[in-house]
């Protein structure tokens, strides 16, 4: 009986992990960003640092209060980055409503103070 309850969940479980593990799916859209090579204070619940981003090079960067899952942002770098963006059916309250997951980093360049 364990040895079936065991595969029982093994079965359940490997299809939800595919799916969470694939680039995009129905209903994602795909988008470039341009994140700045440094992190500005922002408030929310309280004071944190937030990532300053934008979808063209021509733009302002804006604060993004969110995270990017799968994003190892270094400082001192400017990155350009392929993200997959997902609305949340039931966003909590205080929460975003949409989730950005990091499909490629397409650029990562040093940024010094004389750029």
């Amino acid at each position: 009986m364990r040895r079936f309850l065991a595969l029982t969940v093994i079965a359940f479980a490997a299809p939800a992990q595919a799916a969470c593990t694939s680039a995009t799916e129905p209903g994602d859209r795909t988008m470039t960003l341009q994140v700045s090579e440094s992190r500005r204070a922002c408030t929310g619940e309280g004071t944190f640092q937030c990532l300053q981003v934008r979808e063209h090079a021509d733009a302002p960067f804006t604060l993004f209060y969110g995270a990017i899952e799968g994003f190892a942002y270094e400082p001192g770098y400017r990155y350009t980055i392929l993200v997959s963006v997902r609305a949340i059916p039931y966003p909590p309250l205080d929460g975003s409503t949409l989730v950005y997951r990091l499909l490629t980093v397409m650029s990562k360049t040093p940024v010094t103070a004389a750029n």
